[in-house]
């Protein structure tokens, strides 16, 4: 019995130890995922046009809305785990042929073909999810119309090269405060033809931020 638990407790050990080590490694994105939910989708429908109307980078894409997000967050997201975690992100394509992509040029490969495939100490998966309020808990305080209180929620699994198993659940969230109107300017930000925001405007840019923040910060504060 003595045997079994420090064999358990060695285990347990290395792998924390693999975990903790991961200044200056580098990562590979293996699978990055945005799911914009029918909360959202249903409280914004009057965009529609703005939507379709938008500059996007896949201008083909079927769903426009997620065309105009998709690649901002995960920029977004790169840089900002770069620098404040010192690790260094390989780009999505890194594994040419070998993974496949969705129509965004994202891959969707698992854990166990990354670690078949790639030569990288760590790898991870992205997953953010938009969503709102229900309709019927938002109201407006001057009356004017239908709102929507977006929350963004991001959730990233870590893998080091030695296992399926993550090594890291990293997890952020925020919400407006309060109900916005449905706006174009919801997206300053993600849009370039429109005016940047003002430093006290909560936009889909500022929560997606605040989101990222916390994430970093309960990481860091582990």
């Amino acid at each position: 019995m003595k045997q079994f638990i420090l064999i358990l407790t060695g285990v347990v050990l290395t792998l924390n130890l693999s975990a903790q080590n991961i200044i200056n490694k580098q990562f590979a994105l293996i699978d990055y995922n945005l799911e914009i939910t029918d909360n959202f989708r249903d409280q914004t429908e009057s965009l529609q046009n703005f939507y379709q109307s938008a500059k996007v980078h896949n201008e083909e894409a079927e769903d426009r809305l997620k065309a105009i997000l998709v690649h901002d967050i995960y920029y977004n997201l790169k840089p900002r785990l770069e620098r404040e975690l010192q690790i260094s992100i390989l780009p999505v394509n890194s594994f040419m042929q070998e993974a496949k992509y969705d129509d965004f040029g994202y891959p969707k490969m698992s854990i166990r073909r990354a670690l078949r495939k790639g030569d990288s100490p760590f790898y991870f998966n992205v997953n953010v999810e938009l969503n709102s309020k229900e309709a019927e808990e938002i109201k407006q305080e001057d009356n004017t119309g239908p709102g929507v209180q977006p929350q963004f929620i991001v959730d990233i699994k870590v893998f080091n090269d030695e296992g399926i198993l993550p090594v890291y659940k990293w997890h952020g969230e925020k919400m407006a405060s309060r109900p916005l109107p449905v706006s174009k300017m919801l997206f300053r930000g993600f849009v370039d033809e429109l005016p940047d925001a003002q430093e006290t405007d909560t936009t889909l840019t500022t929560l997606y931020d605040e989101a990222v923040t916390t994430l970093i910060k309960n990481h860091l504060n582990d």
